[in-house]
């Protein structure tokens, strides 16, 4: 991704994120910037927030033991039955 900053129509200075790969712009300033300062400030502020950003880690739905499964459904239903047999299946119990 890279950023790009441009003047508007009106002459007013706006900024941009730009995909690498396909050239699709995945963000811009929502309005125009009287001067080149104003607008640089307003990307580096978006580019910060960006990289603090942190996200969230890949939830995993089964153990990694699938025996472990075994007590946790004591309540029969459609999807208890339908996640067991997947179980059954897929490691042969």
């Amino acid at each position: 991704m890279h950023s790009e900053i441009y003047t508007d129509t009106q002459g007013q200075w706006r900024w941009r994120l730009v995909a690498d790969d396909t050239g699709t712009t995945i963000a811009g300033s929502g309005t125009g910037y009287a001067n080149y300062a104003d607008c640089v400030t307003g990307l580096d502020a978006v580019k910060s927030w960006a990289s603090a950003f942190k996200p969230a880690p890949v939830a995993r739905y089964l153990p990694a033991d699938p025996r472990t499964l075994i007590g946790m459904f004591d309540e029969p239903s459609a999807e208890n039955f339908a996640l067991l047999s997947m179980v059954d299946r897929l490691f042969k119990r």
